[in-house]
């Protein structure tokens, strides 16, 4: 069993400033919402590990996206909508 720690954003910007391990994410509201994530801690370049934007259901629908973060978490969000990332720790 996979445990993480929420971080829900509403706006682009830092989700997470160090390195990690992202388990996953839910969109609990959405109104086309896009999203593009960096593995970077304060700025959307670096490593995407979320290139693109997938279609998504709002409503607790758990996306696994299982990827090691080397400097941390930035979401480039656009619309409206939030998103909330369950990440572990790098122990």
């Amino acid at each position: 069993m996979e445990f993480g720690r929420p971080y829900t954003v509403t706006a682009t910007g830092a989700v997470y400033p160090r390195r990690g391990m992202v388990l996953g994410y839910v969109v609990t509201t959405s109104a086309s919402l896009t999203l593009r994530l960096h593995d970077n801690a304060s700025a959307a370049s670096g490593t995407e590990v979320l290139p693109t934007t997938p279609a998504f259901t709002a409503g607790g629908t758990f996306y696994r996206l299982p990827v090691s973060l080397a400097n941390g978490l930035y979401a480039t969000v656009g619309g409206t909508g939030s998103v909330t990332f369950y990440i572990v720790d790098a122990a």
